[in-house]
């Protein structure tokens, strides 16, 4: 079993407090701190992964909606730029963005498909057990997701540059962060 950040730390004051012997050892308190920073960096990631997940699937409605407008004789362009402009980017990079945001989320979908495919048959052959996946193959599939996201993300930060990227970043998490918290 591994135990990451605060468990571990948890783990290593509940030790402390059972034994009733103080954290004075020299090599406890820097390790104790790594594993608390760890954690919290993990906490941020996951956070900036629900959040570019949620933007993701809303660029593509968007775009869906931009779509449909101009398919009925509208203007669609104010779908297309409502969030890029409102974090202070161009209309370029806004398309770019939508661009990634619909790729990342067609990948995602096809991944689920390929899950969801093996779920299926799954169940048929053990006839509706409640475990279908293994925990490797469930920790597999969500790092497979996770990868995706970070590689949209990754290409979305290297479009923008840093300063770019992080006002992006900053209206996201205003905007959308209660949504996915």
């Amino acid at each position: 079993m591994k135990l990451r950040g605060h468990a571990f730390a948890s783990l290593i004051l509940a030790f402390a407090l059972l034994s009733g012997k103080e954290l004075r050892f020299a090599y406890c308190q820097p390790m104790l701190a790594q594993f608390i920073r760890a954690s919290e960096d993990e906490g941020q990631r996951s956070f900036d992964l629900k959040l570019f997940h949620f933007f993701f699937i809303q660029m593509t409605n968007m775009d869906l909606a931009a779509r449909q407008a101009e398919a009925h004789g509208g203007n669609g362009s104010r779908y297309r730029t409502m969030d890029s402009r409102a974090a202070g980017l161009t209309d370029e990079q806004g398309a770019q963005i939508i661009q990634t945001a619909v790729q990342c989320v067609q990948e995602l979908q096809t991944q689920d498909m390929k899950w969801q495919a093996l779920i299926d048959q799954r169940r048929a052959e053990k006839d509706n057990s409640t475990n279908l996946l293994s925990r490797d193959e469930r920790a597999r599939m969500l790092a497979e997701r996770d990868r995706t996201l970070e590689e949209h993300i990754s290409y979305i930060s290297d479009l923008l540059g840093s300063d770019d990227f992080e006002r992006l970043k900053k209206y996201l998490a205003e905007k959308y962060g209660s949504k996915v918290t």
